[in-house]
């Protein structure tokens, strides 16, 4: 596009003809001269491979006519009876082809020395490679995206089963803390009221076999305190 316009604006293929053959003949792009009413001026062998177009003469022919036929003629449309676009700003247009080739084209007026506009210019851009490249990549991004959502489920699965397994441990420890120590508190409060005395006077024997029964009630508490 920068070479076009260079040649353009400053009237290089009136003063150098061969620069024509050197430059343009031999660009990867396609360059399209276009006059005012969007008819054919010139154009080089890159634009007639991109396009698939024939060898003949296509000198005067309209352009929407040409590009009708290998794109979508909205797009053609609109591209052609836009205002000068941005620089670096491109439209892209999907080929009508079996490749289905991508192209970006570039439109920009042309102006001779008195700044007057003498005809369009407009440059075409195979980036078929770019858009599979891109393509590509938004599906890797997605396939990468449907992995974390799926190992994000996957966590979730796992959190929530270790929540109710933290749930079912505290109700277990619970129920043994009640049915172990309730009973036993009982057999230790009632064996320290016998010791006492409180339901009468104790023989020897008694309150050795008493103590022992304490004892013994103190260490198993002991032993499941440890163990809860």
């Amino acid at each position: 596009a920068a070479a076009g316009w260079y040649i353009f604006r400053f009237r290089v293929w009136d003063l150098l003809p061969a620069a024509h053959n050197a430059i343009v003949e031999s660009m990867n792009d396609g360059v399209i001269v276009l006059n005012l009413r969007n008819q054919i001026v010139d154009i080089n062998p890159a634009a007639r491979r991109l396009l698939d177009l024939p060898p003949s003469e296509l000198g005067g022919r309209s352009v929407a006519a040409i590009l009708s036929h290998v794109a979508e003629p909205d797009n053609v449309y609109a591209l052609l009876n836009a205002d000068e676009m941005a620089p670096g700003v491109g439209v892209e247009i999907a080929l009508a082809d079996p490749h289905r080739r991508t192209v970006e084209m570039y439109l920009s007026h042309l102006y001779n020395r008195n700044k007057q506009i003498t005809g369009r210019l407009l440059t075409l851009r195979d980036i078929t490679a770019r858009k599979s490249a891109e393509q590509a990549l938004v599906d890797e991004r997605a396939l990468l995206a449907q992995h974390v959502a799926e190992r994000t489920a996957d966590l979730r699965e796992v959190n929530e089963r270790l929540m109710h397994a933290a749930l079912l441990k505290d109700e277990f420890l619970a129920n043994i803390s009640h049915e172990l120590r309730t009973p036993l508190n009982a057999i230790l409060g009632l064996s320290e009221s016998l010791q006492e005395e409180v339901y009468g006077a104790l023989n020897e024997n008694q309150s050795n076999a008493l103590h022992k029964v304490e004892t013994s009630g103190r260490h198993l508490l002991a032993l499941i305190n440890d163990i809860l």
